[in-house]
């Protein structure tokens, strides 16, 4: 029999991955920043989400604001997609494959920098022992 810790942390974490769950949005390609394209401003995200669903997708107003963000998200970028937008979904295989990389790149870039550092290192040396 688990104790009363045990349940309530066990139950907390329950509540944790749906809350993660309902408010994950698809992970997409980020394409470069276009500044020439007017930003939009002073919009809450979530007046921006609630009539977005009531205007494309044609959900009444109570159902829009109940949606739960994730799901809102998933709905607005499959539309977005169907009418043309170059969105390009990351994969969960994509997604990890991108931490992989990120860690590779990560790890070669330190190794790069000890490189120039010993060059830079040798270089110094050399000049010291051409002045003898």
């Amino acid at each position: 029999m688990e104790s009363d810790i045990e349940f309530f942390y066990r139950t907390v974490g329950k509540v944790f991955n749906y809350i993660q769950t309902c408010s994950s949005a698809p992970e997409v390609y980020k394409k470069e920043d276009n500044s020439l394209v007017p930003k939009k401003e002073n919009l809450p995200p979530a007046l921006s989400l609630a009539t977005s669903l009531m205007v494309k997708l044609h959900i009444p107003e109570k159902a829009a604001w109940d949606t739960p963000v994730g799901q809102a998200l998933w709905y607005l970028t499959t539309v977005a997609i169907n009418e043309g937008a170059e969105i390009k979904i990351l994969s969960t295989e994509d997604e990890a494959r991108a931490v992989y990389e990120k860690q590779v790149l990560k790890e070669l870039e330190v190794e790069m920098q000890q490189k120039v550092a010993e060059a830079k290192k040798q270089a110094a040396e050399a000049k010291r022992n051409k002045r003898k």
